[in-house]
C-alpha cells in the first residue's frame, strides 16, 4: 500500500522494474498504485508540504 498524499513519491516493488512517480493529485477511489508491468507501487518518499511544486 502506497501512502495517498500530495508529494508521495512512489516506486515499483518489481527491482528490475525501477520506475519512480509522483503523487500530483491522489486519487481518490483508494491508495492502492499498480505499476505497468503488473507489481504495487509503495512509497520511497515522505510527501511534500502542501501543494507540490509542477
Amino acid at each position: 500500500m502506497a501512502e495517498n498524499a500530495i508529494g508521495t513519491t512512489l516506486t515499483c516493488e518489481n527491482d528490475e522494474c525501477g520506475c519512480r512517480l509522483r503523487i500530483e493529485q491522489p486519487c481518490p477511489h483508494g491508495d492502492t498504485y499498480t505499476c505497468a508491468c503488473g507489481h504495487p507501487l509503495r512509497s520511497v518518499a515522505p510527501p511534500l508540504g502542501g501543494d507540490a511544486p509542477a
